[in-house]
């Protein structure tokens, strides 16, 4: 409708007058029609006792329960109501206090139960629309979730635990009657927890807190009609995707502990960060990072702190999850960017400070493509004594977009992009790498006087480099491996050594 408001004048109104008559058949019950079909699409239950109390439909006795192997969930949401505001819209309003117990079971039999609380003051959420495309705007000033008992196997685990939110805001819609469409975008304008633990028997206390700002979701997904959600590779052949990014502006945590060996503590902060995770027909893609990260701990035996801090890390990895007979994109991305660490660790590794103690760098970036010769999430293969799959998979190709390593004056950096015939059994690579190597034979000559390379191993080093590479600079070597047809690996335009074919 957004698009149509922009439109002008007249289109305006037309807008305005037909989203007013698609909201005025929104009713109460199709609000909680809305939830029970989306929350059996995904796999869960709710229920309660529906009664008409005016413009308000009254569900009492609410419970949402969620059954998976070894584990179940139930959330206790009392009296919801659910009023018709006379301009389309259903406000629903919420109990002040919510309990939710989790049941596990562990691989050893034990059972452990989980009794939570949820507190919310003010929460508004507000729903639009049709039947079958409904949008929720949330609002909560304040939501807290609280630990009342930890128990297993009846016994009570002395422990505290809870997180508060504030400044929440967000938008979700649901489409569909059969399979359904989701998106939602969510705010927070700051997120906290406290956690201790204590373990009399052996005499160790834990407990940490944090505080993270300007949390973002944003998230869409698809839930087929019929499926089995319990069956994660049923429900991704019945068309199941979601994909989601979650994000921060900064945070900090810390945490101290009392064990037998003694105590410990530390702290962490950073300057924001983001986590992603994506599945579907393409596979599962996922990963996360942060920027600006600052450590500092102390632990038991250790003389000085450990403290390290960090530009930017990253990590990223992509693979396919089901089984296909053309290829499917894969990935990995790892970045630590600008490591740095304190004068107490340099000092271990490098009591003569020989080394520069300038940042380290690593960065690995790799794309490609592959083909899965089997379902990875297929329940028959989590089965005790299951057969492994005979085709595990191919890989089709591959492509090195960055490859970065600079540490202790030396660097080595490369790209390259092979592809692989798999028709002969062993994978034969067709394609070129380029390596560059700086500051390689001073970072050799400092391990050598510091006695951590005896001089007759550096100079097989040595040795090893010049058979590989070719100088291009001053201490810097260059290398161009070649992969060609009938299985050839050319080094630098020589065919390679026959001691490493």
């Amino acid at each position: 409708m957004t698009a149509r408001y922009l439109a002008g004048g007249t289109s305006f109104l037309a807008a305005l007058l037909g989203s007013t008559a698609a909201w005025a058949d929104l009713k109460a019950e199709d609000v909680w029609q809305n939830w029970v079909s989306y929350y059996e699409s995904s796999g869960m239950t709710i229920s309660g006792q529906q009664a008409r109390d005016g413009d308000t439909l009254v569900v009492s006795g609410v419970t949402m329960t969620s059954e998976v192997p070894d584990s179940s969930v139930r959330a206790d949401l009392g009296e919801i109501r659910m009023r018709e505001t006379g301009n389309g819209r259903v406000e629903v309003t919420f109990p002040a206090e919510m309990p939710m117990s989790i049941t596990t079971k562990s691989p050893s039999g034990e059972t452990g139960v989980t009794t939570l609380a949820m507190t919310q003051t003010g929460m508004s959420l507000v729903a639009s629309g049709a039947p079958d495309n409904m949008t929720y705007d949330v609002t909560a000033p304040d939501v807290k979730i609280m630990l009342k008992e930890l128990t297993v196997d009846g016994t009570a685990v002395p422990m505290t635990f809870d997180i508060a939110m504030s400044g929440i805001k967000g938008t979700s819609t649901v489409a569909g009657t059969g399979t359904k469409t989701l998106s939602q975008n969510m705010a927070m304008d700051k997120i906290a927890f406290n956690v201790a633990a204590s373990d009399p028997s052996a005499g160790g206390n834990f407990s940490a807190a944090g505080e993270y700002a300007g949390m973002t979701f944003t998230g869409s997904g698809t839930l087929p009609a019929e499926t089995d959600m319990a069956d994660m590779n049923k429900a991704l052949a019945d068309g199941f995707a979601f994909d989601g990014t979650f994000g921060y502006t900064g945070g900090s945590a810390k945490f101290d502990f009392t064990d037998q060996t003694g105590s410990g503590s530390g702290t962490f902060s950073d300057q924001g960060g983001s986590f992603k995770v994506g599945m579907g027909a393409t596979g599962l893609a996922y990963g996360g990072g942060s920027k600006g990260l600052n450590a500092s701990m102390t632990v038991p035996d250790m003389p000085f702190p450990i403290e390290f801090s960090m530009g930017e890390s990253l990590f990223n990895i992509q693979m396919p999850l089901r089984k296909s007979d053309s290829a499917q994109p894969v990935g990995l991305t790892l970045k630590l960017v600008d490591l740095a660490v304190s004068d107490g660790i340099w000092g271990m590794i490098d009591p003569t400070a020989q080394l520069p103690h300038d940042p380290a760098t690593l960065i690995v970036d790799v794309t490609g493509t592959g083909k899965l010769g089997f379902d990875l999430l297929d329940p028959a293969l989590q089965a005790p004594g299951a057969t492994p799959p005979e085709n595990p998979g191919t890989v089709e190709s591959l492509d090195i977009k960055e490859l970065l390593l600079r540490a202790v004056g030396a660097e080595l950096s490369g790209t390259g992009a092979f592809t692989f015939d798999n028709s002969m059994g062993m994978p034969m690579p067709l394609g070129t790498a380029e390596l560059k190597l700086k500051g390689a034979n001073a970072l050799i000559t400092k391990l050598v006087a510091m006695g951590i390379i005896p001089e007759d191993q550096a100079m097989g080093a040595q040795m090893m480099l010049g058979m590989f590479a070719v100088p291009s600079g001053e201490d810097e070597l260059t290398s161009k491996i070649e992969a060609k047809e009938g299985g050839q690996i050319f080094v630098n335009g020589a065919p390679l050594p026959p001691m490493f074919q």
